[in-house]
């Protein structure tokens, strides 16, 4: 025999008690919770106190629990629905609890008193109920925060400690959770959110408060209480929302939702309107807005709609590849686009000026935090076309061709740069390579009468290139990175590439770029050579002076190398003392009777070399005599020492 009953399903303590674990999050939102359910409880003022052991009171005037029925149809049982239209904020009762998960807490209101010890250990999860004759208007709840860590949080929240005497600002935590809810709130005595009706707002209607500005992103907050940033892109405007109307928000009241919210869609309205005013009256947009718009577009995330096109078809929003904006009807005026590989500009302008090719650029995907693929370039191009085409004259097809296929057709683009063109960085390596160009030219026994000219040139596909004759080019980014850094080569990577272009001898390695088995000796004796420490240091050594000249700084890599051989030789100097000055010294002789005058002189060095009269001519003209000998590698500050000049 069978028997069948209806039963009703129940929720185990645990759940709940993970429940109010998981929604807490951070004790920002947990306080903020109780000022939220003081307002749906009809407070008209709410005073919080935190100290900084992590004790505090938050107390209001509002309604309270006025029985012990209410106690247990909303204390005691989470989950109670409220009714439609009895609470500005509360839809499940369960905020309360988001404080339980931080905190011991007791609750007096009326003539109850709820103690609630859920962080004790061993604690059951429920409370103690006490009926009192003493009577608490409103409700008055006092805490014990358990852990240190929340402590410190609610101290850098703005809670507590000194940060309540220096100011409400943006960076406070829980000043922006509630920066606009409709009641004052103070945080020990000082009055900390602003009413909406008394901040200044560039719209309000019966859906809410509207601040747009240049920032970069737009605040929304319901009814007052922070609810998330959005980026531009979403609304296409930046500033604040204040809502006078609930948006219909998920349970950790972060997010909206995003089919059922009128609000919000309202709030869609109303931005779109002034973006397309700002859009008519601005003669340039902001980075922000410009990304806004190409999202927008690349996504299909909002319709463009006929009015808005005919305003952005003239808008210059669309990155060139020079660096400046184009608009959509100069953007669509080409027949050819790829999508640039952001380092072959040589490349992509030849294939510009040549054959009208117009790019995507890396930095209009960036402006829109998009991913730089060629599904996203012909994505955007596809839209392009059909929200622009009914403006623009030039209806012809549009193709995208690979980046690929034009480094193949314009491979071996190169340019002459001029000297002057150069930033210092770049200048002072070029002018060193060409400090030791005669000796590298004797070291690879490079056959032609005259040496070489070195050059500055871009190149996509080189670093160095030669025609074997008269010339060596170097590429501007191998200049640049004779610059000692961890990240790069310094000054020796161009030396051996100097090396290797001269052991290309009446032969260009611009185009076939062979490599024989001579070249390949003569490279390995060149590098092997005695001489070729010698070059290297010596070019070291004039391509620090020509930056200190160009004042540009050294880098700390040869900072460091320069001191710790400065440091090694003043070492070295108080072990082996050098012997005194001999008396038929150039100084004192018969041809100079009056010792000419002392000069501090500042020369740069690297491994274990000697200052030499060389050196003194090299880096501060003829006329300077040797160092005195109880100077020789004795520096008197680092890579300074003391040398005589013939008076």
């Amino acid at each position: 025999m069978s028997k069948t009953e209806k039963r009703a399903f129940n929720v185990h303590p645990g759940i709940i008690q993970h429940l109010i674990r998981e929604q807490a999050g951070t004790l920002v939102k947990a306080v903020a919770e109780l000022i939220m359910n003081s307002i749906d409880a009809g407070a008209t003022r709410v005073d919080l106190d935190f100290d900084e052991q992590g004790k505090f009171s938050v107390v209001d005037d509002g309604r309270g629990f006025l029985s012990r029925t209410e106690i247990e149809a909303f204390f005691e049982t989470f989950g109670t629905p409220h009714q439609e239209g009895d609470a500005t904020f509360g839809r499940f009762r369960i905020g309360r609890g988001q404080i339980m998960a931080f905190a011991n807490t007791r609750w007096r209101t009326g003539n109850f008193i709820m103690d609630v010890r859920l962080l004790d250990s061993g604690a059951e999860f429920g409370y103690t109920l006490t009926e009192t004759e003493d009577y608490q208007p409103g409700c008055r709840i006092d805490g014990q925060i358990v852990s240190p860590d929340v402590i410190r949080e609610a101290y850098y929240a703005g809670l507590s400690g000194e940060q309540l005497y220096n100011g409400f600002s943006d960076e406070c935590d829980f000043y922006s959770m509630i920066r606009f809810v409709g009641i004052p709130v103070y945080v020990s005595g000082h009055l900390l959110n602003t009413l909406p009706a008394d901040n200044h707002w560039s719209h309000e209607d019966e859906f809410g408060y509207y601040l747009f500005d240049n920032s970069h992103s737009l605040s929304i907050y319901n009814q007052g209480v922070f609810v998330c940033d959005t980026e531009r892109r979403s609304f296409s405007v930046a500033g604040l929302f204040v809502s006078k109307r609930a948006i219909k928000l998920n349970m950790a009241r972060n997010a909206w939702l995003r089919h059922e919210c009128e609000v919000i869609q309202h709030l869609r309205s109303v931005a779109h309107n002034a973006y397309v005013a700002r859009i008519e009256s601005s003669a340039r947009m902001t980075d922000s807005e410009a990304g806004a718009i190409i999202r927008r577009i690349a996504t299909e995330s909002d319709e463009i709609d006929e009015n808005e096109a005919r305003i952005l078809v003239r808008s210059k929003f669309i990155p060139s590849l020079a660096g400046q904006r184009i608009s959509p009807f100069q953007f669509l005026d080409a027949t050819q686009f790829s999508l640039y590989d952001g380092h072959s500009s040589l490349v992509a302008e030849r294939a510009e000026k040549e054959e009208g090719f117009c790019f995507l650029t890396p930095q209009l995907f960036d402006l829109a935090n998009l991913k730089v693929s060629a599904k996203n370039a012909l994505l955007f191009l596809e839209i392009m076309v059909d929200v622009f085409s009914p403006f623009i004259i030039n209806n012809q097809d549009r193709v995208l061709v690979q980046f690929d296929e034009l480094l193949e057709a314009y491979s071996g683009t190169f340019e002459e740069i001029p000297d002057a063109e150069l930033p210092p960085k770049q200048l002072a390596a070029l002018r060193a390579i060409r400090h030791v160009a005669s000796q590298i030219k004797q070291l690879t026994k490079d056959p032609a009468r005259q040496t070489r000219k070195m050059i500055a040139g871009k190149s996509d596909c080189s670093d160095a290139w030669t025609n074997g004759i008269n010339y060596i080019a170097f590429n501007t980014a191998v200049l640049e990175q004779a610059y000692l850094t961890r990240w790069s080569g310094g000054i020796e990577r161009l030396v051996n590439l100097a090396i290797h272009e001269f052991c290309h001898q009446a032969h260009s390695s611009v185009d076939t770029h062979e490599h024989t088995l001579e070249f390949y000796q003569a490279y390995h004796e060149a590098t092997l050579a005695n001489a070729y420490c010698d070059i290297v240091r010596r070019c070291t050594r004039f391509y620090l002076k020509q930056l200190c000249k160009a004042g540009q700084r050294i880098s700390s890599v040869e900072r460091t190398h320069t001191t710790a051989i400065g440091k090694m030789l003043l070492s070295m100097g108080e072990k082996f003392p050098v012997k005194k000055e001999r008396k038929d010294a150039p100084w004192s002789s018969v041809a100079h009777p009056t010792p000419p005058k002392t000069y501090r002189v500042v020369l740069d060095f690297s491994g274990d070399e000697r200052i030499s009269q060389d050196d003194l001519v090299l880096a501060f003209g003829k006329g300077w005599l040797e160092p005195e000998q109880s100077t020789i590698g004795m520096p008197i500050t680092s890579g300074t020492w003391v040398a005589r000049k013939v008076a």
